[in-house]
């Protein structure tokens, strides 16, 4: 989707917690992991190749990098309409909004996205490891109180798709490392009010991730359905202090076009069987339910967008009948 007013338009109409859109499609700069760059010493932007990298030697970047972050200069951080075309026109379309949300690229995949000179992703080095959670910090706390003006309440979500590889030969970082650098991001947005939730867009380790007292859990429901529940310690945990399970349960691939509202029904009503069998209360989960797309729409064509929106719609009208 190229639209930027269409994609506020749709977020509006049809989320329960509207969002800023992304979109990597307009601009490399909306790509979720260059959106995030700007003011991030000694990084380099190669348009043409879609390639991020960071230069070896910028002191005096950094420098001004951590004067920014000990003098809690927010406005260093700010993330400019160049980089987030559809944040700025959300914001003058929302109009006192009851609850909004907001994303940031969360450490680990924003981490191994990013290689330095030498071809070795920043995240395997602490120094540099250090700026990412600091960077990304200052980045999620100036969006919260830009959005803040508008809302009286802020989700601000961490997007995590990394997270999928946890434990397999790919991700050969320690899980302390993952832990301690989702924490501070979580603790500081926890810290100025914010509601946290994170988003993983495939299938991970959740007990785990436990322990980061998350608001909202979010995942792709529709092609791991039961990927949280094989931990249902995790999700009696979650929704008995109060959380929240957001089910990305309609697709943002190709299956959109395919799919109808009696599979995405059936997966439902299994996803919520297979709870109740694991004894958690199933009264409790729906209160604490939402439905989402699996994932963000920005890469799709508008008339694929637009079916995701009118069968997650549909879809939130059948099951309140059903379940």
């Amino acid at each position: 989707m190229k639209d930027p007013a269409l994609a506020v338009e749709l977020n509006l109409q049809y989320l329960d917690i509207p969002c800023w859109p992304q979109l990597p499609k307009l601009s490399f700069l909306e790509n979720m992991y260059a959106q995030f760059c700007e003011g991030f010493p000694g990084i380099v932007l190669d348009i043409d190749s879609k390639k991020i990298y960071v230069r070896g030697e910028n002191p005096e970047e950094q420098e001004r990098f951590f004067q920014a972050v000990l003098g809690k200069d927010y406005s260093y951080f700010r993330i400019t309409e160049d980089y987030a075309q559809g944040l700025y026109l959300f914001a003058e379309k929302v109009k006192e909004g009851e609850i909004v949300k907001g994303q940031i690229t969360g450490p680990v995949s924003f981490g191994l996205s990013i290689f330095q000179e030498n071809g070795r992703a920043i995240f395997y080095d602490e120094q540099w490891r250090e700026i990412i959670v600091n960077h990304l910090s200052m980045k999620a706390i100036w969006q919260y109180r830009f959005l803040k003006q508008i809302a009286r309440e802020v989700v601000i979500f961490i997007d995590e798709p990394y997270l999928s590889s946890i434990g397999s030969g790919f991700l050969t970082i320690s899980e302390t490392d993952i832990q301690n650098s989702l924490s501070e991001v979580v603790n500081v947005l926890k810290s100025e009010g914010a509601t946290v939730g994170i988003h993983c867009c495939g299938n991970t380790d959740w007990v785990k991730l436990s322990n980061l007292n998350l608001d909202i859990i979010n995942y792709d429901t529709f092609n791991y359905p039961h990927s949280l529940l094989l931990h249902p310690e995790v999700v009696l945990s979650h929704i008995n202090r109060g959380g929240y399970i957001a089910w990305g349960i309609v697709p943002t691939s190709g299956e959109i076009k395919d799919v109808n509202i009696e599979g995405l029904m059936g997966r439902m009503k299994d996803v919520f069987q297979k709870a109740g069998s694991k004894k958690i209360d199933i009264n409790l989960l729906k209160e604490r339910s939402l439905l989402t797309p699996s994932c963000g729409t920005g890469t799709l064509g508008e008339k694929e967008a637009l079916r995701v929106y009118d069968k997650l719609k549909e879809l939130k009208r059948s099951l309140k009948e059903v379940i």
